[in-house]
């Protein structure tokens, strides 16, 4: 037995969306494909190619520059969501 509502979630989520879209004027549907079909996987291509030549790099300057743009890349994704997620939630539940 689940403790997550998972149904809540994808509400929560498809309401985020919505509101992006009345916000900005682009179609719900667009939003989706950038976030889910464009976004995502070029992000998770990137992150994972860098982890991969970080693990395999002997240059002691290469770790330290990969992993600086590894951790770069966890702050933006932080920002991005915080920005994207808090301010629709403020306002849909205000």
């Amino acid at each position: 037995m689940s403790l997550i509502n998972y149904d809540e979630i994808c509400g929560v989520c498809i309401g985020i969306m919505k509101w992006w879209s009345a916000y900005t004027g682009i179609s719900y549907g667009t939003i989706n494909v950038v976030l889910f079909i464009i976004l995502n996987p070029l992000y998770t291509l990137l992150a994972s190619t860098i982890a991969i030549i970080n693990a395999f790099s002997k240059s002691k300057r290469l770790k330290l520059v990969l992993s600086a743009v590894l951790i770069l890349m966890l702050v933006l994704a932080a920002t991005f969501v915080f920005y994207f997620v808090t301010i629709p939630l403020v306002e849909i539940l205000s």
